[in-house]
């Protein structure tokens, strides 16, 4: 599969491609520290579906419907380029830093969803379950992501978990509305904050790093037989550091 990157770095200048699929993409709002900068709606997210069965008919303006077939493991549904290989240098610290906003399409069904930050050979993630797990709001997970097949068909018990159970607020279980997602791999940090449920915040230690050598992607996963989730928009921004 062939990627429109949105840019890459030469001799330390930032070329921005003036075809990037996302025409919310404006090249003038970034810097030399700023390599991506994209509020993806609904519809620019139909851009980057990996298989187009994973749309449900119900998809629409406001928000895009994902659904997954019978099929065994976790699903990649969403693969959004980030950076192409060798565009930053050997050991580059950068940060990601993702938000997300989520409904979940039913109070018994199952909308568990997942957000990888992958280079094709390992994966940092965080999971972020359905009301109907009552042990967290959100957890971190990892593992290898090696071509060709990468993680997909995995069952999720089986990658290793990162913080899997932290106290949640009394009562009742809601549903994530709005997620925020930081990823720092050169330090193996992560961390999840859910701002509509009393500010609940996860740090995550992760056991890998990413390699800055090769291309960078931002994935969407879907777990168990005939999941459904609706994302309302991705707000994606990644950040060099010093």
């Amino acid at each position: 599969m062939s990627h429109v990157w949105p840019c890459t770095l030469y001799s330390g200048a930032l070329r921005c491609n003036p075809t990037f699929i996302c025409d919310l993409f404006d090249p003038q709002i970034l810097t030399s520290r700023t390599l991506y900068d994209a509020l993806l709606t609904p519809e620019d997210l139909l851009k980057y579906i990996t298989d187009k069965d994973f749309v449900h008919n119900s998809t629409n303006a406001t928000q895009l419907t994902l659904t997954k077939p019978q099929t065994s493991g976790i699903i990649r549904t969403i693969r959004i380029p980030l950076l192409p290989p060798a565009s930053l240098p050997a050991n580059q610290d950068y940060h990601l830093e993702v938000q997300a906003a989520l409904s979940e399409p039913g109070t018994m069904e199952d909308a568990d969803i997942l957000f990888f930050l992958s280079d094709n050979i390992h994966f940092v993630g965080i999971v972020v379950p359905d009301r109907n797990d009552a042990s967290t709001l959100c957890y971190g997970l990892e593992g290898e992501d090696m071509f060709p097949g990468g993680v997909q068909g995995r069952r999720r018990s089986s990658l290793p978990e990162v913080n899997r159970r932290l106290d949640i607020p009394e009562g009742p279980r809601q549903a994530v509305g709005r997620i925020q997602m930081l990823f720092r791999p050169s330090r193996k940090w992560g961390a999840c904050v859910v701002s509509d449920a009393h500010g609940f915040i996860n740090t995550l230690g992760y056991g890998n790093t990413l390699d800055t050598s090769r291309a960078l992607f931002l994935d969407v996963y879907l777990d168990d037989d005939e999941e459904v989730h609706n994302i309302k928009y991705v707000n994606v921004k990644l950040t060099l550091r010093d």
